[in-house]
């Protein structure tokens, strides 16, 4: 079977399709991507390896009861959309409620990324503990939920890449074309609607659901620092690490929120924090990630 390499996204494609891999003829517990999409910028779009990565992980486990809790990963160098791409997976570690996957991406034989997941068996816990420390804000979606909030509009974006693979809605204020013609500083905060493109073929295949969840993840986090400094002219901006942790089961063809927010700045890095809500105000997953952004010459 032949991978697309550098495939460009030309007609609507379910997101499953985006974070699929094959099984290589090459060696045991190698995989090779189906798609690896190319981004204005030329390189990979990250939320797509680490899609990717999970389900190269997830295929090597002999109990598929075994759900991905979290994952820890690393953006090595860049991912050319030109070359093969494939997925080396070590089985760090099996046992009775929790096993390890650690995953190399490789391009040309060297490393370019690698991911840690933690995979879990379900089990019944004590509702006793049962602590919700964040509130999803009280915003318009795109399933009319109930709002008190009337500040708030929503657009919707098809210009990014991703358009094809995914729905997006951004939530902004009602000044938002003002805030943007006068570069005015905001805060560093953004909101978006996004949901999966997918069939309800593989509704009940949780790890392929949050694997949808972790690519899309990585939407706009990299950039949020910038709303803050708008006459910021990046001429380097790249993820260096990316983690999530799953906290319920998820259905990634539904509307979530993520509330993005950049934690801190400094030196030429940012660590930014999303909470991924369902509309009904569930936290469905949180994520963090460091970007790295360079002035341009």
């Amino acid at each position: 079977m032949a991978s697309r390499v550098g495939a460009s996204v030309e007609t609507t494609v379910y997101a499953e399709e985006a974070v699929e891999v094959f099984d290589s003829d090459l060696s045991k517990d190698l995989f090779q991507a189906k798609n690896v999409y190319k981004t204005p910028n030329r390189g990979a779009y990250g939320g797509q390896i680490v899609g990717q990565a999970l389900r190269a992980a997830a295929k090597t486990l002999k109990d598929q009861s075994f759900l991905i809790r979290s994952f820890h990963c690393y953006f090595l160098k860049f991912v050319d959309p030109s070359v093969p791409t494939y997925y080396k997976v070590e089985k760090t570690r099996d046992g009775r409620s929790f096993c390890a996957r650690t995953v190399t991406c490789l391009q040309n034989e060297q490393a370019t990324f690698q991911c840690l997941a933690l995979f879990y068996k379900r089990e019944e816990i004590s509702a006793e503990l049962n602590h919700k420390g964040c509130v999803m804000p009280d915003v318009p979606s795109p399933g009319g939920r109930p709002c008190n909030q009337p500040n708030y509009v929503l657009l919707a974006d098809s210009r990014d890449f991703l358009g094809r693979t995914i729905d997006v809605q951004f939530c902004v204020p009602n000044n938002w074309s003002e805030l943007l013609e006068h570069k005015k500083p905001v805060a560093p905060r953004g909101l978006v609607w996004i949901k999966a493109k997918g069939s309800d073929l593989h509704a009940t295949d949780q790890n392929l659901q949050r694997a949808i969840l972790a690519y899309m993840s990585d939407y706009s986090m990299a950039r949020i620092v910038l709303l803050k400094y708008p006459e910021f002219k990046p001429g380097l901006l790249t993820s260096l690490d990316h983690t999530v942790w799953f906290h319920v089961p998820v259905q990634s063809n539904n509307w979530y929120l993520l509330d993005t927010e950049c934690e801190h700045a400094i030196g030429g890095s940012a660590l930014n924090i999303v909470r991924i809500f369902s509309e009904d105000g569930t936290l469905v997953a949180t994520a963090r990630q460091e970007s790295l952004i360079r002035p341009k010459l």
